[in-house]
């Protein structure tokens, strides 16, 4: 999804300078970076690590298809809407974008 939105909002950068303002968002952005860093690293010094080695042989992915199904169904279909909502929204970001400059051109 990140690269879909990636690709769909940025794709009319740098055809008009003036409409670049990338500078002015970086100490945010540099700010908002650091803090994650720093907490990620901070979750991963402090989390409670399994030291116990897994059995390769023991079928996981049956495992894991019944926890989706019962003990995580509602997270798991929450975040399938989810997603679903946000690609509906880049299709629309992007038939707004397309229409917008079929518009201008044509008059």
């Amino acid at each position: 999804m990140l690269i879909l939105f990636a690709i769909m909002l940025t794709k009319q950068i740098g055809e008009d300078p003036k409409l670049t303002n990338a500078h002015l968002g970086l100490p945010a952005g540099a700010a908002l970076a650091a803090l994650t860093i720093a907490t990620l690293t901070w979750m991963a010094v402090n989390a409670p690590w399994k030291i116990a080695p897994v059995v390769s042989w023991e079928p996981i992915s049956g495992a894991l298809g019944i926890a989706f199904l019962t003990d995580f169904l509602l997270p798991f279909e929450v975040a399938s809407v989810v997603l679903l909502a946000a690609l509906v929204g880049a299709v629309v970001i992007a038939r707004k974008e397309i229409k917008e400059t079929s518009d201008t051109v044509l008059q």
